[in-house]
């Protein structure tokens, strides 16, 4: 079968379960019990007064800022003829040109009787049968597309007793998205005034990696519920505590920034030096080929080749903080920039099929100079995406900006 056949069967497939589904939520009784989930919530703060007019166990919901803005500076851009407005990781400009004010939605916590939460990400459904749709986003343009809408079988739920607070979310078991999607949820739990060791439970995406275990300990979490990563988590608690997502995923808040920064503030080194290249270590995908002779030109300028893969958060926090500039190819490591003082220089390496603004947006946030180059992509395996394509990368035009950037950076040093 060729590509376009194959792409048109996908897409009349994917019709063909909307239609059932919108069908299915015509059904009687609840999600709970067979079919898709009926209703969709939109708006948590509507939904717990339209819920507290019915009378029976009452829900809150409680404000914790209010929506803003930033601004994002323009990128220095490396790549000849290349325009950041037109990438591949943007291209309906869903993030907006540089220069844009970018809307930061308002931070809540909701707190709901009988509540549930399903699949990989933790979708949290009303006891009325309701995607609660600001605590629960998924990684598509128009949530009304959430694909937790055109499932129909759950199982039945596991009951758990107690107050269980919620803060899994989409892709939360890689490092990226639980630093600036899953931890900072437990930060606004803290902000509405629940002591989080005093829940009966979080329920939180799959323990796997020590870095999870390591910034769990810091927070002081009670016990654990995981949210699997194959989507078979279907729980039931008599109280659910949900804050809501962070923002729109990819755009950190300034707040999740400086709150990551004083959870790891005894690592936090006060000035340096260092030039950092972040190596992709154990990764299987966004790998540089030919990447030693990208290093000996980066160490010929001092620069030191690192890998983060088995450092604890903290000693990634010590080190990311004493760089006076930081390169690395685009890949989770680039995360630990938010550790890295104001003015420090990153600068990120893309393969040409993905170009994802995530850190770009970061850095605009905790001022960071900004610099990308984006180079030739290779497919990194037979049934490669181009979100996991390695790269063959330029390494004498990265050295000719890096030679820029040690020019400016030494001449404007970061400041504490």
């Amino acid at each position: 079968m060729n590509t376009r056949a194959s792409t048109t069967l996908r897409a009349v497939a994917r019709r063909g379960r909307r239609l059932a589904a919108i069908g299915g939520r015509r059904l009687p009784g609840t999600s709970a019990a067979f079919g898709p989930i009926r209703r969709w919530a939109p708006d948590a703060a509507a939904w717990v007064a339209s819920w507290n007019r019915r009378g029976g166990d009452r829900a809150s919901y409680v404000e914790l800022d209010h929506p803003g803005v930033v601004t994002r500076r323009p990128p220095t851009l490396v790549t000849p003829g290349a325009d950041w407005q037109r990438l591949p990781g943007n291209p309906d400009g869903r993030l907006g040109p540089p220069g844009e004010h970018h809307p930061i939605p308002a931070t809540f916590v909701v707190e709901l009787p009988d509540g549930r939460v399903i699949g990989a990400g933790g979708v949290v459904v009303t006891p009325d049968d309701a995607v609660l749709v600001d605590a629960s986003h998924a990684f598509v343009h128009d949530q009304r597309h959430h694909p937790i809408r055109v499932r129909w079988r759950f199982g039945p739920p596991t009951e758990v007793d107690g107050v269980v607070g919620v803060v899994a979310a989409n892709y939360g078991w890689t490092y990226y998205h639980w630093m600036f999607d899953v931890l900072p949820r437990i930060e606004l739990l803290r902000r509405a005034g629940y002591d989080v060791a005093r829940l009966d439970a979080l329920a939180v995406n799959e323990i796997w990696a020590p870095f999870q275990s390591e910034t769990l300990e810091r927070m002081g979490a009670p016990r654990l519920l995981d949210v699997r990563r194959d989507g078979s988590t279907h729980l039931q608690a008599h109280r659910l505590v949900v804050p809501s997502t962070v923002g729109e995923s990819g755009v950190p808040p300034l707040w999740a920034g400086q709150f990551l920064r004083g959870l790891f503030a005894d690592a936090l080194r006060p000035c340096g030096e260092r030039l950092l290249y972040l190596r992709r270590g154990e990764a299987t995908s966004r790998r540089v080929h030919d990447e030693d002779r990208l290093v000996d030109a980066l160490e010929a300028r001092g620069f030191e080749a690192v890998t983060c893969d088995r450092l604890s958060v903290a000693d990634q926090a010590q080190l990311l903080s004493s760089a006076a500039v930081v390169i690395a190819p685009h890949g989770g490591s680039v995360a630990n920039t938010v550790f890295c003082r104001p003015g420090t220089t990153v600068f990120e390496l893309f393969p040409e099929t993905f170009v994802n603004p995530v850190y770009w947006a970061l850095a605009n946030q905790i001022g960071l100079d900004y610099w990308a180059d984006i180079h030739q992509a290779v497919a990194s395996g037979p049934d490669a995406v181009p979100g996991s394509h390695d790269m063959v990368v330029d390494a004498d035009r990265v050295a000719r900006a890096v030679d820029a950037i040690l020019t400016s950076s030494f001449a404007t040093p970061a400041v504490g």
